[in-house]
């Protein structure tokens, strides 16, 4: 199974993590994620990804997407 690690570092460095599994919306979680820990975009610095099988559509998909948004901090 292809799990997906999600790095949210913060402008205050505080690093917080997140899994995803095949077939998870990306986009969907990284928003329920920022929610549950009373976070906005507005407090996040990088997002950084760590994939198991880096070839695989949902880690290149979630590369391209995490490194868009963090061009938007």
């Amino acid at each position: 199974m292809s799990t997906i690690t999600v790095f949210l570092t913060t402008k205050d460095k505080v690093i917080h993590s997140f899994s995803l599994e095949k077939d998870e919306d990306f986009v969907y979680i990284l928003d329920k994620f920022l929610k549950k820990n009373k976070l906005s975009v507005s407090d996040c610095k990088k997002l950084s990804v760590s994939c198991a099988q880096e070839e695989s559509m949902l880690c290149r998909i979630v590369t391209v997407s995490a490194a868009a948004i963090s061009s938007r901090f």
